[in-house]
């Protein structure tokens, strides 16, 4: 729920019995379920509320993937990393675009930077090419935890 509603706001008993179930993390559907509502009527219950600024929706971050390296085979230019194309597709659900760029945390905590290509049915493995393995000083079958880079906004110039 949003904290900086107005006081003047009115929410109808039904809204009221929504707003009990709603925690972040139930689905549309298990909410409806336990409101005893159906899905139409959960969706304009929303729509109302979030006009009004009784409900606010909060940002998806991506997940965190842990992924084993692995040498490449698929042709991977230098310093390019290779990850499945579903997990590129979740990321692209979670931020509202395909990242261009991933970040890999070691297990000594070093963080390396790499332009991301998605490559078919790589499964739970980075792919990343012989020259790119040594230039950064990673070894095949080593986990990271990997993550795309957010885009930076665009400010405004100043005039």
């Amino acid at each position: 729920m949003n904290e900086e509603l107005d006081e003047d706001v009115e929410l109808k008993p039904e809204e009221v019995n929504f707003l009990r179930f709603v925690d972040g993390r139930r689905s549309l559907n298990e909410v409806a379920d336990l409101a005893g509502l159906t899905l139409l009527e959960v969706r304009q219950i929303i729509s109302r509320l979030l006009h009004l600024g009784a409900l606010k929706v909060a940002e998806r971050r991506p997940r965190t993937a842990r992924l084993v390296c692995k040498l490449d085979s698929s042709g991977l230019k230098f310093g390019q990393a290779g990850i499945d194309s579903a997990i590129l597709a979740s990321w692209n659900k979670a931020l509202g675009y395909t990242p261009e760029r991933i970040a890999c945390r070691t297990r000594s905590g070093k963080v390396h930077v790499f332009p991301v290509r998605a490559v078919r049915k790589a499964g739970p493995f980075i792919l990343l090419s012989r020259d790119t393995l040594l230039q950064n000083n990673l070894a095949a079958e080593t986990p990271m935890l990997v993550k795309p880079v957010p885009r930076r906004p665009v400010k405004p110039i100043d005039s």
